[in-house]
């Protein structure tokens, strides 16, 4: 009896893992609606725009999706070979208590400098009005220590603020990448907007 009831609880735990493994993959995206492959470049960049969670941004068309870089992300994309990472995260008034743009964005610049950098230092924020929204802007730098050395990072952070969230989408390369990317990193940031 034993003999017929086990090859077909090995294929049953089969196909349940299978189905298992293709599930977790789907997961991995599903955040995003959809993807919109466009034309338009920045400083010899193509760059795509990720529908999300009625947010759409752009980023170069390089990067992928990802799971590894933010525990409460709505979004994440990197580039291994580039060394290049976006994050968005959002985050409701009615759940956090009532700060100014300025102030939000103080807060999160100084986790940063304090808590995951030495030598960390912020020159923001630029307060400005993007897609209908208020922002505020600026970048972090400093120093980011691992079992594989010390490295410099290069931190764009925009806040957003609409009526019932503030939004935070973070880019970042490693020092020696600022110059080569700091254009389509602005552009990442510019091109962030809720889809109505």
């Amino acid at each position: 009896m034993y003999k017929f009831f086990l090859p077909i609880i090995v294929i049953l735990v089969a196909i349940w893992i299978i189905i298992g493994l293709q599930q977790q993959e789907e997961s991995v995206n599903t955040n995003i609606d959809n993807e919109v492959n466009l034309t338009e470049s920045v400083e010899g960049f193509e760059l795509k725009e990720i529908l999300f969670n009625h947010k759409s941004i752009m980023i170069p068309a390089f990067m992928d999706t990802t799971s590894d870089l933010h525990d409460y992300a709505e979004i994440q994309f990197q580039s291994l070979n580039d060394e290049l990472y976006l994050i968005a995260i959002s985050e409701s008034k009615d759940s956090s208590d009532i700060y100014s743009l300025e102030e939000y964005f103080k807060i999160v610049a100084d986790y940063f400098i304090n808590d995951v950098l030495t030598d960390g230092k912020s020159n923001g924020p630029l307060l400005k009005e993007i897609n209908g929204m208020n922002s505020a802007q600026g970048y972090i730098t400093g120093n980011f220590s691992t079992d594989g050395g010390v490295f410099n990072i290069y931190y764009r952070l925009g806040i957003y603020e609409t009526e019932g969230y503030y939004y935070q989408v973070l880019t970042w390369t490693i020092g020696e990448n600022r110059d080569k990317f700091e254009e389509v990193m602005n552009a990442m940031l510019s091109s962030f907007k809720e889809q109505k």
